[in-house]
């Protein structure tokens, strides 16, 4: 719930969209282990939400994995350096942060 409220709050910061992404990539990533955890599926140890997703398939669907492998980029961009949580054209603009 954090990472949602925080992804709101920076949203209106003009130039945190990479951190806006960074916290929806979060979000994602805890409510996908959370339903892990809940159907008492074997715990993984990733940060990788295709992966996750495969996991869940049976139980949810995602019409857009394309915005998965998108907020995989950032997320590992971000956490690890080099481009800082952008995506491949740079940082995602403001419509496109809450998106994602």
């Amino acid at each position: 719930m954090d990472d949602l409220l925080a992804a709101k709050q920076l949203l209106s910061v003009e130039g945190l969209t990479n951190l806006v992404a960074f916290h929806a990539q979060q979000c994602i990533e805890k409510s996908m282990k959370a339903l892990i955890e809940e159907l008492a599926l074997p715990n993984v140890k990733t940060h990788d939400l295709l992966r996750l997703y495969r996991l869940l398939q049976a139980e949810i669907t995602i019409s857009d994995t394309a915005t998965l492998i998108d907020l995989n980029s950032l997320y590992t961009d971000s956490r690890y350096p080099g481009d800082a949580g952008l995506l491949p054209g740079g940082k995602p603009t403001a419509d496109e942060a809450w998106l994602l």
